[in-house]
């Protein structure tokens, strides 16, 4: 598992924004904070249409999958219009609305859609097609 951070641009039905997202290849989701670091919120920039919220089991203290203390919470699930990486653009990519570390975090979903690995020696992404 590795884990890399890089500038990309969302799209949404009203405006872009630029953010600088967490490359995750052990994430099965995409994660987008609802309030991003510029203030800007994401009904700001536009949602196409938010999905059925998801069930996911959150780590216990240890960040163990088998901690017992692991809780299951359940978050809201957006589509923007599309996402540039690396010059590669995904239609209507979808993101679970978190609060996190980050503005964003990208997983292996997409990555492996566009072809993007991560070169973990020099700590940037590349493209594998």
């Amino acid at each position: 598992m590795g884990a890399i951070r890089e500038t990309v641009s969302l799209t949404g039905t009203i405006s872009s924004v630029d953010l600088l997202a967490f490359f995750d290849t052990g994430s099965d989701y995409n994660v987008i904070r609802p309030r991003l670091s510029n203030g800007m919120t994401i009904d700001e920039l536009g949602v196409v249409e938010y999905l059925e919220p998801v069930s996911l089991i959150l780590p216990g203290e240890d960040e163990s999958a088998l901690d017992e203390r692991r809780t299951v919470e359940s978050y809201d699930f957006a589509l923007f219009k599309w996402i540039d990486i690396l010059g590669k653009r995904i239609y209507e990519p979808a993101f679970v609305l978190m609060e996190i570390g980050d503005d964003m975090l990208v997983g292996h979903g997409i990555m492996q859609r566009i072809g993007i690995g991560l070169d973990l020696k020099y700590h940037k992404l590349i493209l594998q097609m």
